[in-house]
């Protein structure tokens, strides 16, 4: 089994990336571990903190692949190919020049053995499956798609592509090596709550208890000084006997 890269385009549908085979993989699952010294009977657990995981698969992608390969079979169909093999070699000479006029006119009259015949397997709208396999992990990664990477080994969730490195060399044919370097991505969900109402407003405007405005002080000034003429005038009428 090959590692296969899935993941979702912006339309929603599932797309994947299949390698002919697998050239290698590296699973890197690492901790943190603290190095104060941890008091003896406490939780380990405590000073250790797991990091995300990586996974690179370094895979092989040929535009001539096996027929075990679905992306293959889908795009492929087989047709009958007859073969021209002659079934002795000819002979420069009389004697075989008139054996085989006879053969052929034998094979006229009584229409000759059936030719032989072999299924093989043609491509239908052929396209070159290394370029294709490059675009659709170029889109995964400049578009951070979350992909799902499922191995022998392990199947990764909630992975990104860090780097993509694709190599040819004349060893290669039609080919092309691929090596994708994957890293976990964490997700969080935030909750939303009521928060309680709180015994005093903050910012709120309040009356000034004992504040008075000059508008307010001048009227009691007025009141006092109305009071105090009120009562002169009372004095004033006492002693003259008004």
């Amino acid at each position: 089994m090959s590692t296969t890269l899935t993941w979702e385009d912006d339309s929603g549908a599932s797309v994947s990336a299949i390698f002919d085979c697998d050239l290698q993989e590296t699973h890197e699952l690492t901790n943190i571990v603290t190095e104060h010294p941890v008091e003896e009977g406490a939780d380990v657990s405590d000073n250790v903190r797991p990091q995300l995981a990586r996974f690179a698969v370094e895979g092989f992608v040929s535009d001539n692949p096996t027929i075990n390969n679905p992306d293959v079979v889908n795009q492929a169909s087989f047709v009958d190919i007859e073969l021209q093999i002659p079934e002795k070699n000819f002979q420069p000479s009389i004697s075989a020049a008139i054996g085989a006029a006879v053969s052929a006119i034998g094979d006229a009259l009584t229409g000759g053995p059936a030719p032989l015949q072999v299924k093989m397997l043609r491509f239908d709208n052929f396209k070159s499956r290394k370029r294709a396999a490059f675009d659709l992990l170029e889109d995964a990664r400049t578009n951070a798609r979350v992909i799902r990477a499922i191995t022998t080994l392990h199947e990764y969730e909630n992975m990104v592509i860090e780097q993509i490195t694709v190599t040819r060399s004349s060893e290669d044919g039609s080919g092309a090596t691929f090596s994708v370097a994957l890293k976990e991505v964490s997700f969080v969900s935030s909750d939303i709550t009521i928060a309680p109402e709180p015994a005093e407003l903050l910012g709120a405007i309040t009356k000034a208890v004992g504040g008075k405005s000059a508008k307010d002080d001048k009227a009691k000034v007025e009141e006092v000084k109305k009071s105090i003429l009120a009562s002169g005038a009372d004095s004033l009428g006492e002693a003259f006997g008004f």
